[in-house]
């Protein structure tokens, strides 16, 4: 069979709430695959969330869903999920930071404003905003925030 992939950024596969579902840590993951292939025969699909370093391995696939954590990855073999339908929305995370300099920075006078200027864009999967410095900082790939007090920052997520 062939093991090649579709890499899918931001992108969840949609079976996160199915049984036949195996959560690993990147870590366990390494270390399994250097002794066993089981979950190879067995794994059609993958979703890495980055911020908590966690790799959901899938029997199948459903709908992609925008999620700034993740990455996913399809089979070749398989056609590529359909994108979700749902609603795109905002989650926020307040006095936090992602780290770097994104992609665009420019001045913002608030948190909403901010936002807006990603949600405009394609490109942008999250945001970064600091009011004592009216900066505001788009990101295409976010890394895992942190603490950052009087920041207040927003990714685009579907449920």
């Amino acid at each position: 069979m062939d093991r090649t992939e579709a890499r899918l950024q931001h992108r969840p596969v949609d079976r996160l709430r199915q049984p036949h579902q195996l959560v690993v840590h990147v870590e366990d993951l390494i270390k399994a695959s250097a002794g066993s292939r089981s979950a190879d025969a067995w794994c059609r699909a993958y979703t890495f969330d980055a911020w908590n370093r966690k790799c959901f391995l899938k029997g199948a696939t459903g709908q992609l869903l925008a999620n700034a954590r993740a990455t996913s990855g399809v089979l070749s073999s398989l056609t590529t999920p359909t994108s979700s339908g749902a609603n795109m929305y905002f989650e926020y995370f307040n006095n936090k930071a992602f780290p770097g300099d994104g992609f665009r920075v420019l001045s913002a006078q608030s948190r909403d404003e901010c936002g807006s200027e990603c949600w405009d864009l394609n490109q942008c999967a999250a945001f970064s905003f600091t009011a004592s410095q009216r900066r505001c900082v788009l990101f295409d790939q976010p890394g895992e925030y942190s603490s950052s007090r009087g920041s207040n920052s927003g990714a685009k997520r579907q449920d």
